[in-house]
């Protein structure tokens, strides 16, 4: 799985603290690549747009398919 989650920069938050939280939450998954949108909030494709399209066709081109559920 891909997760792609905001740092939360505008709120002060310290750098590290939201990537902790993250990796907590999803702490049970065997594989997991998590992708930080540096200086941006709950919206990431709103906030840091072009940073959230580079990650997005990173992901689409580099030929991982997510296996799909039955």
């Amino acid at each position: 799985m891909t997760l792609v989650y905001p740092d939360y920069a505008p709120l002060g938050i310290a750098r590290g603290k939201t990537r902790a939280l993250y990796l907590h939450a999803y702490a049970g998954l065997k594989v997991l690549t998590a992708v930080e949108i540096y200086h941006s909030l709950h919206f990431v494709m709103f906030d840091r747009p072009r940073r959230f399209a580079a990650v997005l066709k990173q992901f689409l081109f580099r030929g991982h398919r997510e296996p799909r559920s039955h």
